[in-house]
């Protein structure tokens, strides 16, 4: 755990945080080998002396931080400890329930094992196409136990489904997705403009992200926990989806706290204008859509900096632009497009 914290203390660039941390308690917390009890305690209490950074901006002072391992790792499943009243959530509930169950490793013809993903609808049809049975949790083990892993996992992503095979930690080591993930840093910022520094904005209440605006295009966990993150701490935060997309509706009640909603179909050129200016007056845009999917909507971090800096239509004339909007535009790409 401390290693864990360390390294994320080496990302931050600066000398050793001031205040006292205290990162209580160790693993086991949950059923599993992995230290997920004290690895999540060392990423929240890295989020802990972000926040106070910031804190430390508007108020010169910093506060004192403490984390519990077992809380930290509760918070991993959170959506789990959620109650439900009505007779249609309880039976929504029983339903996410079993795609639990479901999407778990399951023992293959070979001797391994194999995770068919069945969280969206869409995603389990095609493994059903697959498997060839029912969405039925004995089906769908009998189904897999006639497959070899490696040739159902090859099988699965040729109809852009999700499953995988599971692998010991060597044999993930050596594939040539984990060789690309070992390579990447934990956070990587890809600079696009130049701008000069430009200050916090100014609190409208006692928050250490009060005043900033987020934009969040995510989906299902990962992107809507680090958009809740930003609302805890007090940032302004739409998420911003659309109707006819996929979502997990415990998902979406678990990280979607704090947060403002909205439905805009970027297929649609009105609605994708209104997403536009949004933009504009944003400090954090967030989205995990797959490579090329905004890029071909105009919403690439370079078409975004383009549009902001030189306007809707890409005049090439910075004449028509007064000073502070084109300043205002560099500013954008700064701190925005990573």
């Amino acid at each position: 755990m401390v290693s864990a914290f360390e390294e994320l203390m080496e990302l931050r660039g600066q000398a050793a945080p001031a205040e006292e941390i205290d990162i209580l308690g160790t693993d086991p917390v949950l059923s599993t080998s992995f230290k997920l009890g004290e690895t999540s305690a060392a990423v929240m209490a890295a989020i802990g002396v972000a926040v106070n950074d910031l804190w430390e901006m508007h108020s010169g002072r910093r506060q004192h931080l403490s984390i519990k391992a077992s809380h930290a790792a509760a918070a991993l499943r959170s959506y789990n400890y959620m109650r439900v009243d009505s007779s249609d959530a309880t039976r929504n509930w029983a339903q996410q329930r079993d795609r639990q169950r479901i999407s778990t490793p399951h023992p293959t013809a070979d001797g391994r094992y194999f995770l068919p993903h069945m969280g969206l609808t869409h995603l389990a049809e095609r493994v059903l196409e697959v498997l060839g049975c029912e969405y039925e949790l004995d089906a769908i083990v009998e189904a897999v136990a006639k497959w070899n892993a490696q040739e159902l996992e090859d099988r699965i992503a040729e109809v852009r489904a999700c499953g995988a095979m599971v692998r010991s930690a060597e044999e993930w080591a050596a594939h040539p997705q984990g060789k690309a993930l070992a390579r990447k840093p934990v956070v990587e910022i890809i600079k696009i403009a130049d701008s000069d520094p430009e200050p916090l904005p100014v609190p409208v209440a006692r928050r250490p992200l009060s005043g900033v605006r987020a934009l969040d295009l995510t989906r299902i966990l990962a992107g809507p926990t680090c958009a809740r993150t930003l609302a805890e701490h007090g940032a302004d935060v739409l998420m911003v989806t659309a109707e006819y997309l996929p979502q997990s509706e415990y998902f979406v009640m678990d990280t979607g706290h704090g947060k403002r909603t909205c439905f805009l179909d970027l297929n649609v050129d009105a609605e994708r204008d209104r997403l536009f200016e949004l933009i504009e007056d944003a400090d954090v845009f967030s989205q995990g859509y797959r490579p090329g999917v905004l890029a071909r909507r105009g919403l690439s971090p370079e078409a975004l900096a383009e549009r902001i800096l030189f306007g809707q239509y890409r005049s090439t004339d910075c004449t028509a632009f007064s000073p502070d909007r084109i300043a205002a535009g560099r500013r954008f790409a700064e701190r925005n497009i990573i």
